[in-house]
């Protein structure tokens, strides 16, 4: 069975594919004598006489543990706390990224920048708020997804590859740009006033609880 796409295996195991069905075309020219005319020309020529199938093949070698199959990042965090409010700004976030070697450069920047606005979401404005069991807040009105005009400004700096289970030592970029935001955050925000939050969503309601002793609730957005 097909256990899917998800899990950050989409470059790992397509690229690999895509890599063999390039060698089986190269090894076609070849073939056929046209491996020297353009590719245009060459596609022509072996297509003379009709269609031609080719099939692909690639698949992820597992090594649990390995840090070849790992990722590896952090996060450095830049807000500005108001005392009085606890109104919190994001002033600047910057992440420093081993994900191999990028094949795609703009699939992977908009992976990351998806990945951390994600985080991002969940670190300061995302709750799901229950009472008795049941969900309260239900609809996007109530629940404050993060769009781009909440991004703020965001770097990210990329470790030499040193090899990946992907095809040209590629890694995932699908997980672990999201996972490292809230704490960052919550990190920056002691440093800035000397308050440890460890609920979701950081807003400025429990930023001013915590700053005046109130107990935390949940919050609706």
């Amino acid at each position: 069975s097909d256990p899917g796409i998800g899990g950050s295996k989409g470059t790992n195991i397509l690229s690999h594919a895509a890599l063999d069905g390039a060698h089986k075309i190269r090894a076609l020219f070849t073939e056929a004598g046209v491996d020297h005319l353009p590719w245009n020309d060459a596609v022509r020529a072996v297509t003379k006489d009709g269609p031609v199938t080719l099939t692909a093949a690639g698949s992820q070698v597992h090594a649990p543990g390995h840090a070849m199959h790992l990722n590896f990042g952090a996060y450095g965090a830049d807000v500005t706390i108001d005392a009085e409010t606890g109104t919190i700004k994001v002033n600047e976030i910057v992440f420093i990224a081993d994900v191999g070697q990028i094949i795609n450069p703009i699939a992977h920047q908009g992976q990351i920048d998806g990945g951390f606005l994600m985080g991002l979401g969940s670190a300061l404005t995302e709750e799901i708020v229950l009472e008795e069991g049941r969900i309260v807040n239900p609809a996007l009105s109530d629940y404050k997804l993060p769009t781009q005009r909440d991004m703020p400004p965001f770097r990210c700096i990329t470790l030499p590859p040193t090899g990946g289970p992907g095809a040209y030592g590629a890694k995932a970029a699908g997980e672990f740009n999201t996972a490292g935001v809230a704490p960052a955050i919550a990190n920056a925000i002691e440093a800035a006033c000397g308050i440890r939050l460890t609920a979701l969503g950081i807003t400025s309601e429990r930023i001013y609880n915590a700053l005046h002793h109130l107990p935390q609730t949940a919050h609706l957005s």
